[in-house]
């Protein structure tokens, strides 16, 4: 009997989980999510917490409002199925990124220099290299602040502004690329194999 309810425990804990990183890879609040499930956010907050055993017709509410399918699954499959769903949501935050970055693309000016001579559109090109392994929260902010950042000082038209939020990109970037540069390095193998060896 208790250790029924200590599996009933883990396995909401593992819903709630799931129920939080799909709600913040769409990067909803629990309102925007209760909003669109018709759910108050105090219950998608007990639900995400697992302080409540909710009923299916919710679970098939919020599946549907994240764009999910709920379904039973062998345990034998379960790896299987979890592998390919930590790959898709891996992959979902890689076309985030890569769209962010296009965006950035768009918005830098073409062909300018920086004082030190750095040119922003091959510092985001350099970015898109490592798009990979640019999926932390951090990561995300300071590209998504970047885009705002040049979005706005082109729709003031002030050029002074103009420059100062380029030059701030393009410094908030560069620390970005050689932070997770060293990442991305150290993740590639010591060596790869070549068709003909």
């Amino acid at each position: 009997m208790m250790a029924d309810r200590v599996s009933r425990r883990a396995g909401l804990g593992d819903l709630a989980a799931s129920l939080r990183a799909a709600r913040a890879a769409k990067g909803w609040s629990q309102r925007e999510l209760g909003g669109r499930a018709g759910l108050p956010q105090a219950q998608i907050s007990k639900i995400e917490t697992a302080e409540v055993d909710p009923q299916v017709s919710t679970l098939l509410e919020l599946a549907r409002s994240l764009d999910l399918d709920l379904r039973l699954v062998p345990r034998v499959a379960l790896t299987a199925v979890e592998a390919t769903v930590k790959d898709a949501v891996r992959r979902a935050g890689e076309r985030d990124i890569i769209g962010t970055l296009n965006a950035l693309g768009r918005l830098a000016p073409p062909s300018v220099a920086g004082p030190h001579g750095d040119d922003l559109r091959l510092t985001i090109e350099a970015l898109r290299t490592i798009a990979p392994h640019l999926g932390t929260e951090v990561a995300r902010y300071v590209l998504t602040q970047s885009r705002d950042q040049l979005a706005g000082a082109a729709e003031d038209g002030d050029p002074d502004d103009a420059e100062r939020a380029r030059e701030t990109v393009m410094r908030n970037l560069r620390s970005l690329y050689d932070t997770h540069s060293q990442a991305a390095a150290s993740a590639r193998p010591a060596y790869s194999l070549d068709d003909e060896d």
